[in-house]
């Protein structure tokens, strides 16, 4: 579970690419579908935890985290029509929720996952991997599968002292609960 533009399409990308899992993304959209014998990783299941551990209790429930900062920069190309503290109270709100409803051993951070072999391999082993190749995590860390084509959201620079500030007003507390360092 995450919140979009977290790396959950690059998750099932790598799951596949490195295990013998069957990885998919947002196979299921918006709503809780019919499971497979696989992986689902997806930005929009995060509400319906419960659901999830009822109908197929064997299942590892994981919280994939990334930097709100580049999470919301992401959504906002993606959405402009939002407003830049409507997507910072989401992204807190959804990464909140997450962490009360699955333990912080579950929590996978996606900086680390394509920087270091060990968190995604213990990832992978969650998820009920048996083996993770080493050489195709290697191949497939720094592929981006989800790239934005438009560019990024940037605010106007006269703007970026209030917008840093709002952020962390929102997502400070948050951000040090994920591990990320004030300003960083």
């Amino acid at each position: 579970m995450a919140h979009g533009y977290s790396g959950t399409t690059w998750i099932a990308h790598a799951l596949n690419q490195a295990t013998y899992l069957t990885a998919r993304h947002e196979s299921m959209g918006h709503e809780l579908g019919e499971g497979f014998d696989g992986v689902e990783s997806n930005g929009h299941l995060w509400g319906q935890i419960p659901e999830i551990r009822e109908r197929y209790p064997d299942a590892a429930v994981i919280h994939q985290v990334r930097n709100g900062r580049l999470v919301i920069r992401s959504h906002l190309a993606r959405h402009p029509e939002r407003t830049f503290g409507q997507v910072c109270e989401r992204w807190q709100v959804v990464n909140d929720r997450l962490a009360q409803a699955i333990p912080s051993a579950d929590r996978y951070r996606l900086e680390d996952l394509v920087t270091d072999f060990d968190a995604f391999r213990r990832l992978a082993e969650r998820c009920g991997a048996g083996r993770v190749d080493r050489q195709a995590w290697e191949r497939v860390r720094t592929t981006r599968v989800n790239a934005l084509r438009k560019g990024h959201w940037l605010p106007p620079p006269a703007q970026h002292a209030a917008i840093e500030a709002t952020f962390w007003r929102i997502c400070c507390e948050t951000m040090a609960a994920m591990g990320y360092a004030y300003g960083g």
